[in-house]
């Protein structure tokens, strides 16, 4: 059994807190993409893609099957990009997920000005709001810091970068307020939508390959221009360029034209947290939810396709944030 409890006490709900140390122009979304499935090569063909009234391009994703896991074993995985093998237990067994319908993917992370006209609009309060407080990082732990919120996340931001401290009940509420907005049903991705999303077709560590990125122009990650990790930890042999978030669509797009699907910020998934069909481990009464991605804070090892976080609901922290999807018509 892997070990959950609330508040990122054990090693699962650490994820975010352990020394785990990581504009777009409209233009730059792809209506096609090619990638290589494990049948061959074979034409990924997206839905034409729209912008909507919140500015957010839309990218149209086509359905399809693909493996969701780690075809590396958990010490393999260590032995590669750092970090512990139990941790990455729950990316196996590897197993075929079907995408049945097509759906739009927002082609970047929600940003603060978009969080912004939702909470002018509304009124709304994230629970960092209401409750005072939200996470900040110090010496490679998590800590409550008063006064922290997606206003102040303790680091600057423009009105153009991810939105952070948010709960994954705030991105609820934000996707509530944008369906009624739109009158289309917006909602957070399922962790098996989100992987394919990310993977566009590829099986590999990382969308663009096995190996880490050594350009600093592919994702913003924990990288060594910014970090000295930790023992037994590895970052990105790169300098990015920022230190926390950047400009959202600042870094290469996937197959499907999708940014940030590896680095920014993690992103808040529907799904509850739990073990993979035939998996020999339960997730107990965890209440946790799961996000996706990494993030400017997170080592190699926690920002590949496969990686899985376990996050209290409730919990809001300066790395995690969201991006929203629309079943097609």
């Amino acid at each position: 059994m892997i070990d959950v409890h609330v508040l990122g006490i054990s090693r699962r709900t650490a994820r975010l807190i352990v020394p785990a140390l990581g504009f777009l122009a409209c233009s730059a979304c792809s209506d096609s993409a090619r990638a290589r499935t494990e049948g061959g090569d074979r034409q990924l063909t997206s839905r034409s893609s729209f912008v909507n009234s919140l500015g957010m391009t839309m990218i149209g994703i086509p359905p399809g099957s693909f493996h969701m896991g780690s075809r590396l074993v958990p010490e393999e995985v260590a032995a590669r990009f750092g970090g512990r093998p139990v941790n990455c237990v729950d990316e196996h067994p590897r197993h075929v997920r079907v995408i049945d319908r097509p759906l739009y993917v927002s082609a970047c992370e929600v940003t603060v000005a978009q969080v912004r006209e939702f909470v002018q609009a509304t009124a709304f309060e994230t629970d960092a709001e209401r409750e005072g407080w939200a996470f900040a990082y110090a010496d490679a732990v998590a800590r409550r810091v008063d006064g922290r919120s997606w206003r102040n996340p303790g680091f600057p931001q423009g009105e153009d970068h991810p939105v952070v401290c948010v709960s994954w009940h705030d991105a609820q509420a934000f996707c509530r307020w944008l369906s009624e907005r739109e009158r289309r049903p917006y909602r957070l991705p399922t962790e098996a939508e989100w992987e394919y999303a990310c993977r566009a077709g590829t099986q590999t560590a990382f969308w663009w390959g096995d190996g880490m990125d050594t350009t600093g122009r592919v994702a913003n990650v924990a990288d060594a221009g910014h970090l000295q990790p930790a023992a037994g930890y590895v970052v990105m042999p790169m300098d990015d360029g920022h230190e926390f978030t950047s400009p959202v669509g600042r870094y290469r797009a996937n197959a499907f034209g999708l940014f940030d699907m590896i680095g920014n910020v993690s992103e808040w998934c529907a799904d509850a947290y739990g073990p993979y069909p035939g998996a020999a481990w339960s997730a107990g009464d965890s209440p946790g939810r799961v996000a996706r991605g990494g993030s400017w804070y997170n080592v190699a090892y926690y920002c590949r396709c496969a990686y899985r976080y376990c996050v209290v609901p409730a919990d809001r922290y300066p790395n995690v944030g969201f991006r929203v999807v629309l079943d097609a018509d």
